[in-house]
């Protein structure tokens, strides 16, 4: 079913067509109306997980993300071959992500590649690239393992790559995971990583930030040194205390100072540091999202995937925000299959996804009002949700995570001279610390009471930062300023 032909009934069936079309679907039909031609599409498998990590919001809300009573293989693999043929038929080439619970050590994960591979086999309309976050505790039978890379190698037949990211935590942390299997477990990995090219993308959360020193350690000698494969994501959960807070700075500066010693030329380390220039040599800061300077407001969008993924739960085909925000409340509408294909559109709260599609940073609620709304990586929504059960209104907790994160980036960079070099790039690095500069100034003239600076100051004081004069630091930004308008 071609989708400009999809049944619509109502006004707001209408406006969900009309959303998915202009800000979703991507083809050589459409390439010219759409507003993000890159986005991809986020197969929403299962929810189930066999690994239950503590701070996985899938264990604690699985039942409410997902309907469970519809978790079941035959009905995923039906509604999964019907989105296949209508991406398809509309000549599509969005790429995809596999996103779901624990399925590649199963039969049904190995089903999943036979349908996808299928479908795509004998078409040029397919995705070059197929993205799956896992677990990857299939690497513990041998077997299994065989055939998944079968699979792998079939598909690169076809021009589609697969995309394992390894969603595991290191050594340091995964005993909760792995037992007494962690060692052969990452041995495999490591071996299954250089043949297949993993990605891997640790969660820094809040739970076992005081290991995560010792951790990083151990994931740069795990990886050779090749630090450009690791993503670290900071959990952004409600359970940031000032304790973890400062745990946190501590692996930030062991990072920076890690990162920073692998540049030959420093200049460009704080450029790529901050956004100013694209492509950076290492990748740990623009992809560390935590610990990058880079002002989000310049693309006037949420600094997530949020907005340049279409996901879609595979066990009733709802179209929902994200997995993490598949709420009933937040579905924006299903795609209904009638003898064997979708041929119908039906909107339940279709505002969500129009509001979610034209929202910033800069005006979510509490964030608007904040000085480093230009800065700050900014909340998860489906954190905020779980937290609050307000979408939009971000944790007192990872507010002042990140306030502490993006003071302590300023001092250290300072500390070692960055500050200076990038003022004389001119004045548009200037304007885009200038957020994180009046903050500062705001900090250091209003003392009472200011939690932020006081955390930051006890974090310099145990490693050995410098401060300076802080008034001859703005002093200094000032004048340098001045030069440059004369």
């Amino acid at each position: 079913m071609k989708f400009l032909d999809l049944t619509t009934t109502t006004e707001t069936d209408n406006l969900l067509k009309s959303i998915l079309g202009r800000y979703y679907f991507s083809s050589e039909t459409n390439r010219n109306f759409t507003n993000h031609p890159d986005t991809c599409i986020e197969l929403f498998l299962k929810a189930s997980c066999g690994s239950n990590c503590s701070y996985c919001y899938l264990h604690n809300h699985r039942k409410e993300l997902y309907p469970m009573n519809l978790e079941k293989d035959d009905i995923i693999l039906k509604n999964l071959g019907a989105f296949l043929d209508f991406y398809v038929e509309n000549k599509l080439n969005n790429s995809f992500e596999i996103f779901s619970g624990r399925i590649f050590d199963t039969q049904f994960g190995l089903d999943v590649f036979d349908l996808i591979y299928s479908k795509f086999q004998n078409t040029i309309y397919k995705p070059m690239d197929i993205v799956i976050p896992d677990d990857m505790q299939f690497l513990l039978n041998e077997t299994q393992t065989e055939k998944i890379e079968f699979w792998m190698d079939k598909f690169e037949e076809i021009g589609i790559h697969i995309h394992f990211s390894a969603s595991v935590d290191g050594r340091i942390i995964d005993y909760e995971r792995f037992g007494d299997k962690v060692d052969l477990f990452y041995d495999t990995l490591k071996d299954f990583g250089e043949r297949r090219q993993c990605g891997f993308h640790p969660m820094v959360s809040a739970h076992a930030i005081d290991k995560w020193i010792e951790n990083f350690e151990w994931y740069c000698k795990f990886l050779d040194d090749k630090i450009e494969k690791l993503m670290l994501l900071v959990v952004r959960n409600d359970d940031w205390d000032s304790d973890k807070i400062k745990h946190y700075l501590r692996y930030l500066n062991k990072v920076f100072d890690y990162i920073y010693n692998k540049y030959k030329n420093k200049k460009t380390f704080f450029k790529e540091l901050i956004g100013y220039e694209s492509g950076p040599t290492f990748g740990i800061f623009s992809m560390t999202k935590g610990i990058e300077l880079k002002p989000v407001a310049r693309c006037y969008r949420l600094p997530c995937a949020l907005q340049n993924t279409l996901a879609v739960r595979m066990a009733d085909l709802a179209i929902i925000p994200c997995h993490r925000t598949g709420y009933d409340k937040f579905v924006s509408g299903y795609f209904n299959i009638n003898e064997g294909e979708i041929n119908e559109l039906k909107s339940k709260n279709v505002s969500v996804l129009a509001m979610l599609n034209n929202i910033t940073l800069e005006n979510l609620v509490k964030c608007s009002n904040c000085p480093i709304n230009r800065i700050c990586m900014g909340p998860c929504l489906g954190a905020n949700y779980e937290s609050s059960h307000e979408l939009l209104y971000a944790p007192d907790t990872v507010c002042f995570l990140f306030k502490c994160v993006y003071i302590f980036l300023l001092y250290k960079i300072n500390s070692v001279g960055g500050i200076s070099l990038l003022l004389k790039e001119g004045k548009d690095v200037k304007d885009m610390l200038q957020p994180l500069f009046d903050y500062h100034s705001m900090l250091i003239n209003q003392p009472q009471d200011n939690y932020v600076m006081d955390l930051v100051n006890d974090i310099l004081e145990e490693l050995n930062i410098p401060k300076g004069d802080e008034e001859e630091f703005h002093n200094e930004l000032e004048e340098d300023e001045g030069k440059k308008e004369t």
